[in-house]
Order: structure tokens, then sequence, then C-alpha cells
């Protein structure tokens, strides 16, 4: 069984844009498989970048490969590659003056 989750997220400043559960809000037996975004607008020279952790306070890219956007375009994670991590988030660094709108999508599997 697959539940989709979507997303409507704004950033106008750096940090944590989003942090994800990696179990689904509403029916905790499911975990995330998979993750996608989309940002449009202004990057003012950040990054925004899709991030793990296994203890929620320390954060880095997939070690498959960072899944990280400089410019308005779609980057994504699926077949179960944040499934060994307990935490995931999109966080924006480096940037002067954002303005960003940022559509995500999580899939959850059982």
């Amino acid at each position: 069984m697959i539940r989709v989750k979507d997303f409507d997220l704004s950033a106008s400043a750096d940090g944590t844009i989003q942090q994800v559960s990696l179990t689904h809000p509403e029916d905790p037996g499911m975990r995330l498989w998979g993750y996608s975004f989309q940002a449009t607008g202004t990057f003012g020279s950040g990054t925004l970048e899709l991030q793990v952790s296994n203890d929620g306070t320390n954060y880095v890219a997939l070690p498959s490969g960072a899944k990280s956007l400089t410019a308005a375009g779609v980057k994504s994670s699926f077949d179960g590659e944040l499934a060994g991590f307990k935490y995931a988030r999109l966080q924006l660094s480096g940037s002067t003056s954002p303005s960003l709108t940022i559509k995500a999508v999580a899939e959850y599997l059982r």
C-alpha cells in the first residue's frame, strides 16, 4: 500500500524549510519510501538540499549523492533511498534574500 502526502512550502531565509517524519503522520506503520521537491523563485545564491540524519541533530547529504538545487528545478529520492534513516529535512543555506516556492511530495509504503 502506498500513501502520498503533498506539501506547499516557502522560504525567505536560510534554515530548515521542512523536517519530514519518516513514518506517515496518520499511519505510523508506513515508512517514507520516496521524496521529491520542486522549487521556483529566487535562490539568492543559496542551495536547497535534502539532508538525512539518525539523531535529528547532525544532518548530512544523502550518501548516494547530494539532492540539491541552486536554481529552479526538481530533485527526487525514491526506491527506498531514505528508508534507512530516522529523519530527513529540506535545508536552505548560503542565500541572500531568497524568495522560494517549494512543492514537495512524500511517498510512504507499507
